[in-house]
């Protein structure tokens, strides 16, 4: 799997594109459209059933927004599943209504989904000034739910709900990698715990979860650089 990242917007969140063969997935609606295409080239988004959507991309001839040609494949174009969500907050949903507007399917849990919808708990009432519900079509939606598989290209990343920072947090997780939004920090630090919905027993028990994993596991953090998991842990609080 090629991972390729953009790190921090102007709320020092961070998206991910994970890309293996023709497809990717992208994690979280930190960044635009545009700043997607600038990293892997044009894409077509794709539905729940792997069909191409129309007109979901404006670009043409494998160009990106900058007129740089893809370095991550060389003819055609990639296929986006769609974007996971690792939590509710908005820093992490800034353009979750452009991504929608163009088709994306989200991944998430039900309990996220039912977070978005509620401005106090999505932290958009403080972090935007602007008290917003996100809602997403059912044809536009995956639940995810604990232990279930996402494809892409030849692998394979699970599903794991990971409470604390928020009660709808959670992450992907293969032999390689560990997407864990804001539970984990380069440094060793940990998510924060006292804003709605967070709990300091579901975090340990979620570090617990962390402890346990293969050293060597790089960490895809909501915010800061990517890191080995074996230099921070174990992880406490």
């Amino acid at each position: 799997m090629e991972i390729k990242e953009i790190i921090s917007n102007s709320m020092q969140s961070n998206s991910y594109c994970l890309v293996s063969d023709n497809e990717f997935l992208i994690v979280e609606c930190s960044h635009s459209l545009d700043e997607i295409r600038d990293l892997v080239g044009e894409f077509d988004f794709v539905d729940k059933n792997n069909q191409n959507i129309e007109n979901s991309s404006s670009l043409g001839n494998n160009y990106s927004q900058n007129k740089m040609h893809s370095t991550m494949h060389s003819t055609g174009k990639l296929k986006c599943k769609g974007v996971f969500l690792t939590h509710c907050h908005f820093d992490h949903i800034i353009y979750l209504d452009e991504y929608l507007k163009a088709g994306a399917t989200f991944y998430l849990s039900r309990q996220c989904y039912d977070n978005l919808q509620n401005p106090r708990i999505n932290f958009s009432n403080y972090l935007a000034s602007m008290p917003k519900e996100f809602k997403i079509p059912d044809n536009q939606i995956v639940f995810l739910n604990e232990n279930d598989l996402i494809k892409i290209g030849s692998e394979i990343l699970r599903y794991k709900s990971l409470p604390g920072h928020t009660n709808c947090s959670g992450g992907l997780v293969n032999k390689a990698i560990f997407v864990c939004g804001d539970l984990l920090f380069y440094g060793g630090g940990v998510g924060r715990f006292d804003l709605p919905t967070g709990s300091i027993a579901d975090l340990r028990k979620s570090l617990d979860f962390c402890n346990d994993l293969d050293g060597e596991i790089l960490v895809l953090s909501g915010h800061g650089q990517t890191f080995k998991i074996k230099d921070f842990k174990p992880f406490t609080i």
